[in-house]
């Protein structure tokens, strides 16, 4: 397993402060790809994927498409960030955090089942810090996808829940969703959408619209 730690940079190497970008947004780029940034705040820099689309520069935090990356990580290293840059990865809670907190940020969740492919973007997305455990404060729904985040049912919403891991179980679940299906995220008790599912064929869940065992996704931030 190729980790997103082993591609950190030495804060020794960090430009002038005028050119450092702290995400895609702030590179100048005509042409999706991997490029290192410096989000403020974050004790490393790292490089990331990164998309024009709609005239937007985003960055790429959570990938899979053929699920030969397993989610089923640990605490710590979904902290830091594991996979392959080019490929399915998850950019670390230490990053999206950093990124997210740098003023208002809008998210968008690219889901794809079957050959179709829908979006669910939200006008504001927040990750908070450790201490909070990465808590979720996201709204502003609009898209196709269905707001899978929210929904209609308290008990399952992302929305305002701490992250889970295996081995850090903080949701609001009598067992233990992340142990359940092997992933880290925000549960509650458990889901209507989870990205990082590692069990069985339910992999991809985005419960409104899209449904079960979606074959691929892409999470990514962008100023608002």
């Amino acid at each position: 397993m190729e980790l997103l730690a082993n591609k950190f940079i030495s804060l020794g190497e960090m430009p002038p402060n005028h050119a450092i970008p702290h995400e895609c947004a702030d590179i100048n780029f005509i042409k999706d790809g991997v490029f290192l940034i410096y989000p403020p705040g974050a004790k490393r820099p790292t490089y990331v994927y990164c998309v024009l689309q709609d005239n937007r520069k985003w960055t790429v935090f959570q990938r899979r498409a053929g699920f030969s990356q397993s989610f089923w990580e640990s605490w710590q290293l979904y902290i830091e960030g594991f996979g392959d840059i080019n490929g399915e990865y998850w950019l670390g809670n230490d990053y999206i955090h950093a990124i997210s907190i740098n003023g208002q940020h809008r998210a968008r969740f690219i889901l794809e089942k079957d050959g179709i492919k829908r979006y669910a973007d939200y006008s504001n997305f927040r990750v908070e810090d450790e201490h909070s455990k990465y808590l979720l404060k996201v709204s502003g729904y609009s898209g196709t996808a269905g707001d899978s985040l929210n929904g209609d049912n308290s008990s399952k919403i992302a929305n305002g829940q701490k992250f889970s891991t295996y081995n850090q179980d903080n949701d609001n679940y009598s067992g233990k969703c992340a142990q359940k299906y092997r992933g880290g995220w925000w549960y509650n008790a458990c889901y209507y959408a989870s990205l990082n599912n590692d069990y069985g064929d339910n992999k991809i869940d985005w419960g409104l619209n899209m449904g079960l065992q979606l074959d691929k996704s892409m999470a990514m931030l962008t100023k608002e």
